[in-house]
């Protein structure tokens, strides 16, 4: 695993490892962690298909991978593939996502998005806790941030997103910030 900091240099080092021909590479982290600037940034330099999974989301439904069309999905894949395109796809979950219709990625790129040099979105994830340990953990910040709303005579309701209970499971299971080839931080 690398870590880069720099769009053109992740680009060099994706024009050395990848071939001519239909190659699938993955773009993945925690919401607003910056995938969406970065797949467009490396689908302009390399002349690659670049797929948003937000844009085949229904939206408002409370969840993510249960709400993704993934026959468009598959159908934007396949055409790249025929035309032998290079495609990035970007999204949170996008491992679990390509799983379910069999792609494999080429490469995977993992987005880190630092305050300074901490990886704030990360810290659960780096602590060897369960996804439930993790959502209990965010739920009780969430209901304490209430308690002082409600002192202050605002009001917060609501839980945590499903979108992100999904996005904790997800972090839990596939470990994608461990098992990508590629590390890009983008620094605050």
């Amino acid at each position: 695993m690398k870590v880069l900091r720099n769009v053109d240099d992740l680009v060099a080092e994706l024009e050395k490892c990848l071939t001519q021909g239909h190659v699938v590479i993955s773009v993945d982290g925690t919401d607003g962690s910056g995938k969406t600037r970065l797949a467009t940034a490396l689908s302009s330099a390399l002349g690659a298909e670049n797929i948003e999974l937000d844009r085949l989301l229904e939206r408002n439904k409370g969840g993510f991978l249960d709400y993704l069309d993934y026959g468009e999905l598959q159908q934007k894949i396949r055409n790249a593939s025929v035309s032998s395109r290079r495609t990035v796809v970007e999204g949170v979950c996008v491992q679990k996502v390509l799983n379910k219709i069999n792609v494999k990625p080429d490469v995977r790129v993992y987005v880190k998005r630092l305050i300074g040099s901490d990886w704030t979105d990360g810290k659960p994830f780096e602590q060897n806790k369960t996804a439930d340990q993790i959502i209990a953990e965010e739920e009780d910040k969430l209901n304490l941030f209430r308690g002082l709303q409600g002192s202050a005579g605002s009001s917060v309701s609501g839980g945590i997103p499903g979108v992100k209970k999904e996005v904790i499971r997800y972090h839990c299971e596939y470990g994608p910030h461990k098992a990508a080839d590629y590390i890009f931080e983008f620094v605050e």
